[in-house]
C-alpha cells in the first residue's frame, strides 16, 4: 500500500479489509457496505434498498447492483452520456450489455460506476484516494433520502469508505495496467 493511501487511511482512522480482485470488487465492496446499512434501525434507508432488490446476502446483491448499473448505463440519459464524450450509444450499449457479464470489468464504464451507484443507492459514498494532496472524494445522490444529510455529516467517521488500491503511478511501478482498477473495503479501527 502507497504512503499516500496509508497517510490517508490514517487521517480517517479506516483500515483495509481485502476483496477478491476477480472483476467484481467494485459490486462486492458496495453489497459489504450495504450490509451496515439495510437495517431494520434505519427503515428509509432499509426500504429504499430492498425496493430494488436488495438487502439479501452478499453475493446476490452483489450481482444485483452489477445490473442494476448496468441497467443505469443501458439508459443512455444526458447525465451517463456526459460522462462518455468520445463514444456513441451504440458503443456504450454494446460495452454495458459486455459489463453484465459476471467478472467483466470495463475500465470507460467501470469508471462511473461508483457515481452511477450512489445515485442507485441514494447514499452518499467516499472514496479514498493514492494523492499526496486530496485524501478523499465524496460523492452524494442528486435524490437524497432524508437520512443522507445526516450520513454526509457523519462522513469523516464512516466505517464504510472505497479505496482504489491501483492508482497510476503505484501501478505504473508495479508494471501493471495503470487503467486496472481494484477496490478493497475499508473499515473503522
Amino acid at each position: 500500500m502507497g504512503h499516500a493511501l496509508s497517510r490517508n487511511l490514517r487521517g480517517f482512522n479506516l483500515t483495509t479489509n481485502a476483496i477478491p480482485k476477480d472483476g467484481h470488487c467494485t459490486f462486492r465492496f458496495l453489497a459489504r457496505m450495504l450490509s451496515s446499512v439495510c437495517d431494520p434501525q434505519q427503515p428509509e434507508i432499509s426500504s429504499h434498498l430492498k425496493s430494488i432488490g436488495l438487502c439479501k446476502s452478499e453475493d446476490e446483491d452483489t450481482i444485483t447492483m452489477r445490473n442494476l448499473f448496468v441497467n443505469e448505463i443501458l439508459k443512455c440519459d444526458d447525465e451517463i452520456l456526459a460522462f462518455f464524450p468520445e463514444q456513441s450509444k451504440e458503443e456504450i450499449t454494446t460495452k454495458a450489455l459486455q459489463f453484465r457479464r459476471q467478472g467483466m470489468f470495463d475500465t470507460a464504464i467501470g469508471d462511473v460506476v461508483m457515481r452511477v451507484c450512489t445515485q442507485l443507492l441514494r447514499l452518499p459514498i467516499m472514496v479514498v484516494i493514492f494523492s499526496q494532496l486530496f485524501a478523499m472524494c465524496s460523492l452524494h445522490s442528486q435524490q437524497p433520502n432524508s437520512l443522507q444529510f445526516q450520513e454526509s455529516q457523519r462522513m469523516a467517521k464512516m466505517d464504510t469508505v472505497l479505496s482504489p488500491i491501483s492508482h497510476i503511478n503505484q501501478t505504473q511501478r508495479q508494471g501493471r495496467n495503470p487503467a486496472d482498477k481494484h477496490y478493497d473495503l475499508l473499515h473503522g479501527r
